[in-house]
């Protein structure tokens, strides 16, 4: 008896766009020449999505949360994700917050952001300034810093701590860094908001000792373990993600997956999505997978460099790279392209970051109904069969093609699950008298 098709699922990290005057008014996706995109989307049911909510900017990590099909009111917070792809340990008594080292000058009473991105830190700069602030002590609060790479890090506060505080970092230059706020009127979060403000002043004094580089240290993203259903208990699939972003991959291994780093897969060619391709073909082939996650970030990284001209050629070797897939193709196989978000490419770091747009999708497999769209781009994809679809829908319209669920109402797991039921390989037992 067969249990279902395995499912692929590719998101091309950023490649959906707006409009660029300097491509007449298209899309680097619909100037692209993109021939195995389209190829897909010619051989599958096409359609918009949006992982949350039409108009609202998604980061990658709530994107592919929600894609995931997992509710927003589960998520743990960005920093958790990024502390575990990266390997720090932390216990669930713990705030974990992202860190960066920033440049700032004194200003009127408050300390203005020079300069947060391209610091000029070796990475040996940037181990022994953590090394330089990576404990201190506030009353009852601890605080520990771990260096991640470049000028990030990872910060664990321990104590009486709330995760209900304000980010430091503004995320832009030119504005002052933000005095931490509690969210709350509990005292632990004010208590935790204050310590922290404690904190950030002491890197403060002690990195203007240190470097003329940078001189504090920012914070953002606070959060805290939260438990969430394993992926394989939520959907019975042996799952693994491939991306080259550890936040990702720790999304991945919170959420019970496996991981694969994809620069590890990679030639010094650069073919990272090829190489990521080949590496889910195989695991399909060879071992018990049934869910592979295949994520590319390049168009995203490209979009922020303002160049919609050199996003479109990108587009065109990503293309091109994808070509592999056309020739494995199995009938057992649902195989899902998308994009987490939109990023501008007409619009560079400074002025905003993704945009609100929903994305295309396009969904091949041997149930599909089959469209009229001959392209995948974002305006073509309008007309697609699937219509307008949201990240809490994705995963059900998959393992539906896939013949992996059963009715909704079906109870043969004890868990809470308020969707359909998927097809259980095995049930518990009742033993005879």
């Amino acid at each position: 008896m067969s249990w279902g098709k395995k499912i692929l699922f590719i998101t091309l990290d950023g490649i959906a766009d707006r409009p660029a005057p300097t491509l007449g008014g298209k899309t680097p996706l619909e100037v692209a020449k993109t021939p195995n995109l389209d190829a897909l989307a010619t051989r599958g049911i096409n359609g918009r999505l949006h992982s949350l909510s039409l108009g609202i900017p998604m980061s990658t990590d709530v994107a592919h949360f929600l894609l995931f099909g997992y509710p927003i009111e589960e998520r743990p917070g960005r920093s958790v994700f990024e502390a575990t792809g990266y390997g720090v340990p932390f216990s669930a008594d713990e705030v974990i917050c992202a860190t960066s080292f920033a440049l700032v000058a004194p200003e009127s009473h408050t300390l203005k952001i020079i300069n947060r991105r391209e610091l000029g830190l070796t990475a040996q700069e940037g181990k022994q300034l953590v090394e330089a602030v990576s404990y201190y002590k506030y009353k009852e609060f601890e605080f520990n810093v771990v260096y991640t790479k470049k000028h990030f890090g990872v910060l664990k506060i321990a104590g009486d701590v709330s995760d209900r505080i304000t980010d430091s970092d503004p995320f832009y230059t030119n504005l002052p860094v933000i005095a931490v706020q509690p969210l709350d009127d509990s005292p632990q979060a004010t208590k935790t908001a204050e310590a922290l403000n404690e904190y950030l002043r002491w890197t403060y004094t002690m990195l203007n000792k240190l470097s003329p580089k940078v001189n504090i240290l920012l914070t953002k993203w606070p959060a805290r373990h939260r438990p969430v259903m394993p992926f394989a208990e939520k959907y019975g699939m042996h799952g693994l993600s491939i991306s080259p972003k550890e936040i990702v991959n720790g999304l991945a291994t919170y959420l019970g997956m496996d991981a694969l780093n994809a620069e590890k897969l990679c030639s010094s060619e650069g073919r990272i999505l090829e190489a990521s391709l080949n590496c889910a073909i195989e695991k399909f082939q060879t071992e018990d997978y049934d869910f592979v996650h295949v994520h590319d970030l390049r168009p995203d990284v490209i979009s922020h460099k303002k160049d919609p001209k050199a996003k479109a050629a990108l587009i065109e070797k990503i293309d091109d790279e994808i070509k592999i897939l056309l020739s494995h193709l199995k009938e057992d196989w649902v195989v899902a392209v998308t994009a987490d978000h939109a990023t501008p490419s007409t619009v560079g770091v400074g002025k905003a970051m993704h945009a609100g747009e929903p994305v295309p999708i396009t969904i091949v497999g041997t149930h599909v109904l089959v469209d009229e769209v001959k392209k995948f781009s974002e305006r073509a994809t309008v007309q697609g069969g699937l219509g307008q679809i949201y990240g809490k829908d994705l995963m059900n319209i998959l393992m539906n093609y896939a013949d992996r669920l059963g009715n909704f109402g079906f109870r043969p797991r004890a868990v809470a699950q308020d969707t359909a039921s998927y097809r259980p390989k095995t049930v518990k037992p009742l033993p005879p008298p």
